[in-house]
This record gives structure tokens, C-alpha cells and sequence, in this order.
């Protein structure tokens, strides 16, 4: 398969998660806040992603069976888009105003179907992709779903959240469904692909992290992403304690940050073939710890208000997708033949898990001790990552050629 038409199903499916999973981690908490929710069940909402981040538990099967219609990869992801699209309408029965409970039982399966979608087009794009393209393909998973961001947050949340939680619900499924036919009848998905002669055991999900090059990508990742994750995580809540209302956070949390988001994984290409993805990762943690000491001494002199919550919710939006792009092009290269699905949700689910407990941890104690005390600690770690990186001691991790 050419690499451009990888590239395009990439970036289409890409698109498709992202509507779900970023209404789910950004549109719900809107929503949830709005309604009085206090920021401990806001928090719950992270918690209710973490099936996505265990889809490691099933990467095996993914890596393992598959009818021969679509492709191997290809009946997973068109099945975790038909369950995605039935499961989200579900939600436009809840109240984000009453009882938390159902809608993050709801948000708990939808994410699981969306995480099983999420790692087969990561098999995919692994099989069919040559090492040279894979700061292209991790930019271009970037850009889909930056791209469903600001569709989601301009067209949705903005443009029909002063509706109501069902219309924008009912919305979200209608995208979900016309999605669903779109790759059905136009991607060719991965027709054509023979299964490894010895199957991916069940066992051997983790094997990936046998390899010190990928333990020490892992904690590097969590190091240098310290300031930008939790801005980032932070930002529903933020917005609003700022002032804004759910449309207006939705336009500048959701379609402005995605577009920063954008750019970040566009302008990281070039530098990641250039100068290698630990690079690049380690001026993540440099520039992510100077927006957070900025944050810290406008906070301190009164001069943290409206526009600099803006300034700062945008900031950490353009550095989390340059550090996504770097990682990505590096862990793919990681991930072992015939065992793609597997190593990449592995490693990406057991990160993912990290981050949401970071997430949902500072998001509980962020109405306690507030937001310049939680970044004071963030900058410790963020710096460490950035010198860890710029020294190279993490060398053994190579970015492909």
C-alpha cells in the first residue's frame, strides 16, 4: 500500500476517535461544570477514560483475528466505530446536572470501543508505513484529530451548545454515523494483509518494555509533559472559573487549542527528522517549564486573568501535540513485526493510564491548593525531562531515519 494512501486512512480514522474522545475528555466536563458539579466529579470523567487506556488487554486478539472482508485491522476498526455510534447515543439521555453515575458508566463503554478502534489503526499504519514516513504518520494521527477538535468545539459546542446536552449529543452521534459510512464505502483499510505465521501470545503483551530504549522513552515522555498535561487537563475548568461560558470555552478550549494543537504536530516533523525525536522532546519539558514559571509569577503579582488563562490553556494544547509527535515517531519504530497492535497499545495504553491518574489527581486537588502550587512541582519535573533529553542518556532510543 502507498504510503500517501496509508497516510489518508490514517488521518481519516484518526478524525473519527477523536470527535468521541475528545467530547469525552473536553465536552463532558463543559458541560459538568456548568451544570454546579464540583471538580471531584468533573475528575471522575478521567477515570472513566481508562478502559481506553487498557486496551492493551485485548492489543493480542486485535494482533490475532480479524474476519476477511475488511482486512484483519479493518473489522475491528469498522466494529469499535458501530459500537462508538450506537454507544453515544446513549449519553443524550443523561443530565450532566443530575446523577454522575450513568453518564460515566456510558462514557466508560464508548471509550472502550473507541480504544479498540484507536489500536488497530495503529496496527495498521505500523504494517504499512516505512520507518522514514513515521514522524508523517504520528503528525498526521495529530492532525485528524486536531482537526475533529475544531470541528467538535466550532460546529458543536459552540455552534449548538447553548441548545442543550441532547442536541449536542444527538449531534455527536449523526458525525459518529456518517463517519461509519464514509469509511465503510471509501477506505480501502488493510485488505490484503497475511496475519504473522506465529500468532501474538497473550503473554508476551508486554514485551515491548524488555526493551531498555522503550522503558526509558516511557519515563521521559511522562517527565518532559509534566507542565503541558496538566494545563491542558485543566483547561475545562479553568475556562470557566475564568469567566467564559461553555461556548466560549469550547471555542477557545477546543477550536483554538486544536489549531494550536495543529501546528504543533506540523512544525514538529521537520525538527524530528532533523535533530531526532528526543530532541525535540526535551525542548518540550524546557518550553512547557517556562510557560509554567510565567503562569506562577503573573499569578502571584494578580495579573493571571481572563486572557492569560487563554494564553496559557493554548500553550500547553501546542507543546502536548509537539511531545505526542516526537513520541509516537519513536515508539513506532519500537514495535516489533507482527506484533504492532500489541507493542504499540502496550506502551501508548500504560502511558495513557499514568496520564489520566496524573490528570484526574490535579484536577481534585486543583480547588484545593490551586494552580500555581500543583505547577511549582510540574517544573521539577519538566526540567529534569528537558536535560535528560538534551544530554542524550537516553540515546539508545532512535529516531528512524
Amino acid at each position: 500500500m502507498e504510503p500517501k494512501a496509508v497516510l489518508r486512512i490514517v488521518g481519516v480514522l484518526s478524525f473519527s476517535q477523536a470527535i468521541l474522545g475528545q467530547f469525552m475528555i473536553h465536552g463532558v466536563p463543559l458541560f459538568l461544570r456548568d451544570a454546579g458539579q464540583s471538580a471531584d466529579a468533573v475528575a471522575l470523567t478521567y477515570l472513566a477514560a481508562i478502559p481506553f487506556a487498557l486496551r492493551f488487554l485485548w492489543g493480542p486478539l486485535i494482533d490475532r483475528y480479524g474476519g476477511p472482508r475488511f482486512g484483519p485491522f479493518g473489522t475491528w476498526i469498522l466494529g469499535g466505530q458501530v459500537a462508538s455510534a450506537v454507544l453515544i447515543c446513549g449519553l443524550a439521555f443523561g443530565d450532566p446536572g443530575g446523577a454522575v453515575a450513568p453518564l460515566i458508566a456510558a462514557m466508560f463503554c464508548t471509550m472502550v470501543a473507541v480504544g479498540t478502534q484507536q489500536t488497530a489503526t495503529s496496527g495498521l499504519m505500523i504494517q504499512h508505513l516505512r520507518p522514514v514516513d513515521y514522524a508523517s504518520g504520528a503528525s498526521t494521527q495529530a492532525v485528524g484529530a486536531t482537526l475533529a477538535g475544531i470541528l467538535l468545539g466550532a460546529g458543536v459546542l459552540y455552534g449548538l451548545g447553548d441548545l442543550g446536552w441532547s442536541v449536542v449529543v444527538s449531534s455527536v452521534a449523526l458525525l459518529s454515523g456518517a463517519l461509519l459510512v464514509l469509511i465503510v464505502f471509501w477506505l480501502r483499510l488493510d485488505i490484503g494483509f497475511e496475519r504473522p505465521a506465529v500468532p501474538v501470545s497473550l503473554a508476551s503483551q508486554f514485551a515491548i518494555f524488555a526493551k531498555p530504549a522503550a522503558r526509558r522513552l516511557y519515563g521521559l515522555s511522562l517527565l518532559v509533559a509534566a507542565c503541558a498535561v496538566l494545563p491542558y487537563s485543566f483547561k475545562s475548568i479553568l475556562l470557566i472559573d475564568a469567566g467564559f461560558t461553555v461556548a466560549e470555552s469550547g471555542l477557545i478550549g477546543i477550536v483554538l487549542g486544536n489549531l494550536t494543537g495543529m501546528l504543533g504536530a506540523l512544525v514538529a516533523r521537520g525538527p524530528i527528522r532533523r535533530f531526532g525525536g528526543l530532541r525535540v522532546l526535551g525542548a518540550v519539558g524546557f518550553a512547557g517549564a517556562t510557560i509554567a514559571i510565567a503562569t506562577v509569577v503573573a499569578e502571584s503579582v494578580g495579573g493571571f486573568g481572563a486572557w492569560a488563562t487563554c494564553s496559557l490553556v493554548l500553550a500547553a494544547n501546542f507543546l502536548v501535540y509537539v511531545g505526542f509527535t516526537a513520541n509516537r515517531s519513536l515508539l513506532m519504530g519500537l514495535c516489533g513485526k507482527g506484533r504492532q497492535a500489541t507493542d504499540f497499545a502496550t506502551f501508548a495504553s500504560l502511558e495513557a493510564i499514568a496520564v489520566l491518574m496524573i490528570a484526574a489527581g490535579g484536577t481534585a486537588l486543583l480547588d484545593r491548593v490551586g494552580l500555581s502550587q500543583i505547577l511549582i512541582v510540574c517544573v521539577l519535573f519538566s526540567l529534569l525531562g528537558g536535560v535528560l533529553a538534551w544530554r542524550g542518556h537516553t540515546r539508545q532510543i532512535a529516531t528512524p531515519a
